[in-house]
């Protein structure tokens, strides 16, 4: 089992910011970093559909979505260069925000669960296309956390049929963004873009 550089990476970026803001700067790069409808079109700051994925509302929040990050670490960045994990990782984020704020008027909508989605949808192409890797981690910690997350990240903590939808539409095209990038990149085990090597 490989160590997952990039997936740990990303967990330090997640909690440095959202320490350094709780703790030092009130909110004040939340504020600044989150994606809001009125801001994003009035005001021209389109940076926030990239910076959006990097911030959390909460602990659960934060826990929840890294330790997602670490298992779709743990199950595919061994089979993928790191740098085409954390660009799968950022390009499902920013189509997803793009794609939203058009569709919805998010007041303030932060996360990177559709960056998770992505990189779970390139799992399940490979587990297609690869049965030995299917067979070898279906059962594993890590693929039953995220079938897990998968699962619960859409029903828990709602408060309206609203939140269920758009959670849903959250998470769906994070997840037919990463198939999509899976087939584009025809991840099989005959790729030069994958290693060999057993995780």
């Amino acid at each position: 089992m490989k160590y997952p550089k990039m997936a740990v990476f990303l967990i330090i970026v997640f909690f440095s910011i959202f320490l350094v803001d709780t703790f030092f700067l009130n909110g004040l790069l939340l504020q600044w970093g989150t994606l809001n409808n009125e801001k994003v079109f009035l005001n021209n700051q389109w940076w926030r559909v990239i910076t959006a994925p990097l911030f959390h509302f909460g602990v659960i929040h934060i826990f929840a979505n890294s330790l997602a990050t670490y298992c779709t670490g743990i199950l595919i960045e061994s089979k993928i260069k790191s740098t085409w994990f954390l660009l799968i990782f950022m390009v499902s984020n920013t189509l997803e925000r793009i794609i939203f704020v058009f569709i919805f008027s998010p007041g303030s909508s932060v996360g990177s669960s559709p960056g998770i989605f992505g990189l779970i949808g390139v799992i399940v192409i490979y587990c297609i296309r690869n049965k030995s890797f299917f067979i070898e981690h279906i059962k594993s910690r890590e693929m039953e956390y995220l079938i897990g997350y998968g699962i619960l990240g859409n029903i828990l903590f709602v408060n309206s049929l609203v939140d269920i939808i758009e959670r849903l539409f959250v998470h769906a095209v994070g997840f037919i963004i990463g198939v999509m990038l899976g087939v584009i990149l025809n991840l099989t085990p005959k790729e030069k873009i994958l290693k060999n090597t057993s995780v």
